[in-house]
């Protein structure tokens, strides 16, 4: 950081050269003078006319990394005085963000002691079922409890192991309802997971929606829980979104979303499932494809996370709910025929960065009727840092 003297004066300089515009000034990290003078910073300056702002900064000799008219800003790497000089002479800037490479803080630490959670969906082959159970956490877990009780038609529970330790308390044929207490010395270790297995006469007719009627607990020492989910009767043939949000009784009408464009501004599109890169009709629905990052149109918006795949098939997915007493006809996406314009921000790890999403929805508004886009969805969130 500067020492006190120097900030303020660098602060109270720079305000009166701006006084009738908002200006935003955070400090560099630690090191001399002439470090923090000769290190790169991403920083937006945004005024208007934009181009005035632009010409100042390569005659500064930076370098502008994006154009956002959107907001009448530009993105660009300066040195500290490269900024200053940028400032002096672009009196236009009304607003100067010169931290963008600013890493949040971490999310707070997962409590040591409750730091395990169970799997959200059993995995079933025949009769038998695994539920698997994970340790988050730095220190080990031990278990103190598990509760569980099951509907009729899986008949007696045959055999019940937790990883290598078979529970020994089996309970009577006629019983659909166990509890095992004495679980001294089970410890599912740090970073680690740990099946719980349990074997039952018969095999469910549908695997998947049996699991609403299948009440599991496991406690920890402390009194810490994991639980299993209900799920819904038929997840393998109905996505519910439709139900849920009244889309399915549009489908009835015929309101599929046809001519309508809708921008995903997220982590990419994997465009192999046919539900997704088709319409109804089985028609191709991708109109566009743009990554943000670079800033360049592309053949492919890979997916590197599965969240931006994810949100467009909520939006979009064009296969028939085959649920029984489903509304006719009916489909998994909210708008089946709608097309799609896949726009990546956002990288392997879910993050994205501030110049890289305004970028984002810029081209979307430039390319809104060469494209036909009528919708952009935005579905992410931050700590507010910025104004944008």
């Amino acid at each position: 950081m500067h020492r006190a003297g120097e900030s303020a004066s660098l602060l109270k300089s720079q305000l009166s050269r701006l006084y009738r515009f908002t200006f935003l000034l955070l400090l560099t990290p630690a090191g001399s003078l002439q470090a923090e003078t000769e290190e790169s910073l991403l920083v937006m300056l945004q005024g208007s006319p934009v181009q005035a702002i632009e010409a100042a900064i390569d005659d500064a000799g930076g370098l502008i990394t994006h154009h956002l008219p959107i907001i009448d800003a530009v993105g660009a790497e300066l040195t500290r005085a490269q900024l200053e000089a940028v400032i002096d002479a672009a009196p236009m800037i009304g607003r100067v963000i010169d931290d963008l490479a600013w890493e949040p803080e971490p999310e707070p630490p997962i409590d040591p002691d409750c730091a395990f959670a169970g799997a959200i969906e059993l995995s079933w082959q025949s009769s038998e079922t695994r539920w698997r159970l994970f340790n988050k956490g730095d220190r080990d877990v031990g278990l103190s409890r598990i509760e569980l009780s099951w509907p009729e038609s899986l008949g007696p529970l045959r055999a019940a192991t937790l990883g290598d330790i078979t529970l020994d308390e089996a309970p009577a044929d006629a019983a659909t309802e166990v509890t095992w207490e004495d679980l001294d010395g089970v410890v599912v270790k740090a970073r680690s997971e740990m099946d719980l297995l349990l074997r039952f006469s018969s095999a469910p007719e549908r695997p998947p929606s049996v699991q609403s009627a299948i009440s599991l607990e496991a406690i920890s020492t402390p009194d810490c829980r994991a639980s299993l989910v209900p799920s819904y009767d038929e997840p393998d043939n109905d996505s519910y979104f439709p139900t849920v949000s009244g889309a399915s009784s549009l489908h009835r009408l015929g309101v599929t979303g046809e001519a309508i464009g809708i921008a995903v501004l997220d982590s990419g599109l994997w465009e192999e499932p046919d539900a997704i890169a088709r319409n109804v009709r089985g028609e191709l629905r991708v109109k566009g494809r743009y990554d943000a990052m670079t800033g360049h149109e592309v053949e492919v918006a890979e997916d590197e996370s599965g969240h931006g795949t994810h949100i467009a098939s909520v939006i979009a997915r064009s296969d028939p709910t085959l649920r029984p007493a489903a509304p006719d006809p009916s489909y998994r996406g909210v708008a089946p025929n709608a097309h799609l314009i896949a726009v990546k921000a956002f990288g392997r790890d879910g993050t994205a960065k501030l110049l890289d999403l305004v970028r984002g929805i810029q081209w979307v508004v430039t390319n809104r009727e060469r494209l036909g886009i009528h919708v952009l969805n935005l579905s992410f969130a931050s700590r507010p840092r910025w104004p944008y």
